[in-house]
């Protein structure tokens, strides 16, 4: 809920119509309480189990916080990547190609890659769930070009390793690899934070 991007205020759920609300204040003793949260489940649990715990009850808005909050600190690690990266566009082939946008930068030997869903609603037939897994995805695949020779990637949100597969001769990332939990993937070529 909320502006699909997020503005000082909107790092969780905000029911206001306007684009951002920056009038009213802040509670910011609220963030760092949930931030403080977050931080000791990531301290206590794996990763890929607070991403499920977090998306089982997703309209508190702690994961989108946290998805926020693991992207930026990546991002302020590699800050070249994003300035002066070089654009590539993916190919995506398979039966729900029309679903997906990707794309990879690449600046030295750092690479990321990232996947997004769209049009979700249509993959889901109306239903309110996430398109994640095989099921809905199938043999929908990211085929990788020549400049990215890397054999696995890390998510960088839950931290799990996904590895390039070939598929009738190319080299992919099969999305429903990618899309275990959540309906887009950020991932990168080398542990992209210190946990």
């Amino acid at each position: 809920p909320g502006v699909p991007d997020f503005y000082q205020g909107s790092e969780l759920p905000s029911y206001s119509l306007v684009d951002p609300d920056n009038r009213r204040a802040v509670d910011y003793s609220h963030h760092q309480q949930v931030l403080a949260s977050l931080q000791d489940m990531q301290n206590d649990t794996p990763l890929p189990k607070v991403i499920s715990t977090l998306m089982s009850r997703w309209h508190d808005g702690h994961i989108k916080l946290l998805v926020m909050q693991r992207l930026l600190k990546f991002r302020s690690h590699h800050p070249n990547l994003f300035s002066a990266g070089k654009y590539i566009a993916l190919t995506i082939i398979g039966p729900h190609a029309e679903h997906l946008l990707a794309f990879a930068r690449r600046a030295e030997n750092m690479i990321v890659i990232v996947v997004v869903s769209r049009w979700a609603s249509l993959l889901c037939v109306g239903e309110l769930k996430l398109p994640v897994g095989e099921a809905i995805w199938q043999s929908t695949r990211i085929t990788l070009p020549a400049e990215l020779t890397t054999a696995s990637y890390i998510d960088c949100i839950s931290g799990m390793t996904v590895s390039i597969q070939e598929y009738e001769g190319s080299r992919t990332l099969m999305v429903a690899d990618l899309f275990l939990t959540l309906p887009f993937a950020v991932v990168a070529t080398a542990l992209p934070l210190p946990e």
